[in-house]
């Protein structure tokens, strides 16, 4: 009869656990660091997102206490610079209202306002859009 050398043979199963279990650890950390990743991208897109929602909120809000020339048919901006603040308006086809835009570098936003006669401009409560109201999209654009 043959004798069978255990402690070899255990030895080679051990080693194969091992390296199984190596893989396995492998892997787990390789989708660790693709979720890391997918987490840490979304987080850099709504910072840029609620920045840029700022800037244009803020641009809004300056509109409004500037003064503005009578409205027409054509964007009229007005820049402060140190902030980097922008503010746009122009008549909207929606009667008595002007539309005035708050600009940041991809995401405007909008008021409806009505143009009182000393160049200030007043909302009404409801009046921010985030979204353009003009029925066709050249008349959004700048």
């Amino acid at each position: 009869m043959k004798t069978v050398n255990l402690s070899s043979q255990s030895g080679m199963v051990l080693i194969a656990m091992v390296m199984i279990l190596w893989m396995l650890s492998l892997l787990l950390l390789t989708a660790m660091m693709q979720v890391q990743s997918y987490w840490q991208k979304a987080d850099f897109y709504e910072k840029r997102y609620y920045q840029h929602y700022n800037q244009a909120y803020s641009g809004l809000n300056w509109a409004l206490s500037q003064a503005w020339p009578v409205p027409s048919r054509i964007w009229y901006c007005q820049r402060m610079s140190s902030l980097s603040l922008t503010a746009c308006f122009k008549t909207s086809s929606q009667a008595d209202f002007v539309l005035v835009k708050g600009v940041s570098k991809t995401l405007p936003l909008y008021y409806l306002a009505q143009y009182l006669p000393n160049g200030q401009l007043a909302i009404t409560q409801g009046h921010w859009l985030d979204f353009c109201p003009e029925k066709k999209q050249r008349d959004c654009d700048e």
